[in-house]
């Protein structure tokens, strides 16, 4: 039991109720305070679980001709691309809605295509 609690009880049988009023007061303020910052972050928390953001990366067939792209579809895309030194593949990470938008949109890749690489 809280002092202010303590404090409400003790006026009461003092029959002390000015003062009595004002641990009431005080202790409930403590009390409501304490329930809003407990929903705040309950609320916060239920917030940040349902907005996960996926994160992948993965390699794809790269041509040399591409890199002349690369910083325009990053910008674009949201996406980071990386080509090995022959320029035979390319890493391509970012958030998964992107890189997939990217894939689909400028190297015509299909869904089908999509699980050879491990993006389903």
């Amino acid at each position: 039991m809280s002092e202010k609690v303590t404090n409400f009880i003790n006026s009461v049988k003092q029959q002390d109720y000015a003062t009595a009023k004002s641990e009431f007061q005080t202790a409930m303020a403590e009390r409501v305070n304490s329930a809003f910052e407990n929903r705040k972050i309950e609320l916060a928390q239920n917030m940040t679980e349902g907005t996960q953001i996926n994160e992948a990366s993965y390699t794809v067939p790269w041509d040399r001709d591409f890199n002349k792209d690369t910083k325009k579809w990053e910008k674009k895309y949201n996406v980071k691309i990386k080509a090995d030194r022959d320029f035979s593949e390319a890493d391509v990470s970012g958030k998964e809605a992107d890189v997939k938008k990217f894939l689909s949109k400028e190297l015509d890749f299909e869904e089908p295509e999509f699980e050879m690489i491990g993006l389903d």
